[in-house]
């Protein structure tokens, strides 16, 4: 596991991949969420995970001892899913702000539609980005990918001034025997570019939406899923379903991360999201301006989204850009010079200089507690700082918790 080494275009920010990307295009009317954010319950949120121990979306932790995660298929069916690093995930939080579900979403699965080079590739047509601090996931090599390769991918939507509505990956996983199943059907995401009719205009792909489905405005972000025989055709190609976008429940919040892509007045656009600016209490600020990246609180009333409490975040990176991982580990050889674990899965290379202040070797070889926070990148992460603490001694361990 670790990130393609030709995928080094620029300076990237992984923070602002995580709690936006680049900016978005302008949303249309109405109340549903760009990206499809789910409604129900005391609250939502929606990002990209960033750490475990429990799971931890762009810097903040919930508890999901009680969630089962899962992914929906083309038919709308829900299927258990596993928890990756840099995946976008949707979390259904309850009074408490514990989530009770979760699903994984996707932006894109598909084949690969043109070469990898200089930083970015096509997958279904659609245009991604994938910078240094992307996480290439299943032990996969760089020259692994290649026109025709089967592609998940998962990060936030924006605009590159050339190629327009991009991707800007935080995962990309391989989907190795994917193409050879003929009847898997393709999912292509993206920001709604045109509307004609009953025809939607994502990137350089023209899609026919499903019977039933609303029609979306230009700016709203949307995922389609298309038969993979289609994909040879001419456009537009006739999609089989739409993943599903329920609205927020009216008085209920959404935690949303995002650059802000317009200000009009008091109204921003935040992740294709019009939200409502009206101040916030003890603060004399204007409020995010357009090119902030914030992290923002909001809460639908009446079809509106009021803005609660905001976060304007640090452009440049330097302010919480960081992997938090804690785990349960057991069998670890604490007086080797540097270390490689996988907590929860996600390798770490942890410096011989951080072992011995972290108490850890204290504890031999059995069950220990470990907190890591990690600088964001290729894979192995390198550890920053280390900490251990004794298990209680109920409960299984594992070098490789899950």
């Amino acid at each position: 596991m670790h990130a393609p080494a030709q995928f080094r275009p620029r300076r990237s920010r992984f923070l602002a991949v995580i709690v936006a990307c680049a900016f978005l295009l302008a949303c249309g009317g109405g109340s549903q969420f760009a990206g499809g954010v789910g409604s129900g319950g005391s609250g939502l949120a929606e990002g990209t995970i960033t750490g475990f121990g429990s799971v931890i979306v762009d810097g903040v932790r919930y508890d999901d001892s009680a969630a089962s995660p899962q992914v929906e298929d083309a038919t709308g069916s829900r299927q258990a899913a596993a928890l990756h690093l840099g995946q976008r995930v949707r979390l259904e939080l309850d009074d408490a702000g514990k989530a009770r579900a979760i699903e994984v979403l996707p932006q894109l699965l598909g084949p690969v539609t043109a070469a990898p080079g200089g930083g970015w590739l096509r997958v279904a047509g659609q245009w991604v980005r994938v910078s240094a601090e992307a996480v290439l996931a299943d032990h996969a090599r760089a020259d692994d990918i290649a026109v025709g390769s089967e592609i998940e991918a998962h990060g936030a939507w924006g605009v590159d001034a050339v190629r327009g509505a991009v991707l800007e990956a935080t995962l990309l996983r391989l989907r190795p025997g994917a193409a050879g199943g003929a009847a898997l059907p393709v999912l292509v995401g993206g920001v709604v570019q045109a509307v004609d009719g009953r025809t939607v205009t994502l990137g350089a792909a023209g899609v026919s939406l499903p019977a039933g489905a609303p029609v979306p405005a230009p700016g709203e972000v949307v995922a389609l899923w298309v038969a993979r025989a289609t994909l040879a055709q001419a456009q537009p190609w006739p999609a089989l379903a739409q993943r599903k976008a329920p609205e927020l429940a009216d008085g209920a919040t959404l935690v949303l991360g995002g650059s802000v892509g317009t200000r009009d007045g008091n109204r921003l656009r935040v992740q294709g999201l019009e939200v409502e600016w009206s101040g916030e209490v003890g603060t004399a600020s204007a409020g995010p301006q357009r090119g902030d990246v914030v992290k923002l609180t909001v809460r639908r009333v009446d079809g509106r989204f009021e803005v609660l409490r905001s976060e304007v975040r640090d452009p440049s990176g330097q302010s919480g850009s960081q992997v938090e991982l804690r785990a349960r580990l057991s069998g670890v050889d604490w007086t080797q010079p540097s270390l490689l674990l996988r907590p929860r899965d996600v390798p770490v290379l942890v410096p011989a200089h951080l072992i011995p202040a972290s108490g850890c070797a204290g504890f031999g070889s059995s069950a220990v507690d470990v907190v890591i926070e990690a600088a964001p990148g290729a894979l192995p992460l390198r550890a920053r700082t280390l900490e251990c603490s004794a298990a209680p001694t109920t409960g299984t361990a594992s070098n490789t918790p899950g």
